[in-house]
């Protein structure tokens, strides 16, 4: 038979658990949801592993996807003219330019490996040109 994780997502039983086990720390409404999620999902693997029911792993991949929602980067790459990402993204495309006006056409589609080698010599190319 299995556990009933709805029961124990219940905020009263999830902050009375943490302060046994941490009791020098307080409780407050953002850790008791995380909290009450990681059991959840926890309760539920268990639940798959004993019945194989599939719906229990539909409650693995709900909250999965809650604690990924909790973690996404305050400026992902949305466009925005600020954010590092598209700063580097911009950076790329320039040295991809650069590369294509030297002889590399289509810098952006190589290899890793082929990628640096190539910069590598245009690098020292232009150093040499620079000396001349």
């Amino acid at each position: 038979m299995y556990v009933n994780y709805i029961h124990y997502s219940h905020n009263g039983i999830i902050s009375a658990e943490l302060t046994a086990l941490f009791p020098e720390r307080q409780q407050e409404g953002e850790q008791l949801a995380m909290a009450s999620q990681q059991k959840r999902r926890s309760l539920a693997m268990c639940d798959y592993l004993l019945t194989e029911d599939a719906t229990h792993l539909r409650i693995v991949q709900e909250v999965d996807a809650w604690m990924l929602e909790l973690i996404r980067p305050d400026q992902f790459s949305d466009g925005d003219p600020d954010n590092v990402l598209t700063h580097l993204h911009r950076s790329f495309e320039n040295l991809c330019a650069i590369m294509a006006e030297h002889g590399t056409p289509d810098a952006g589609t190589l290899p890793l490996f082929q990628f640096h080698a190539r910069l590598g010599w245009l690098q020292k190319k232009m150093e040499r040109e620079h000396r001349e």
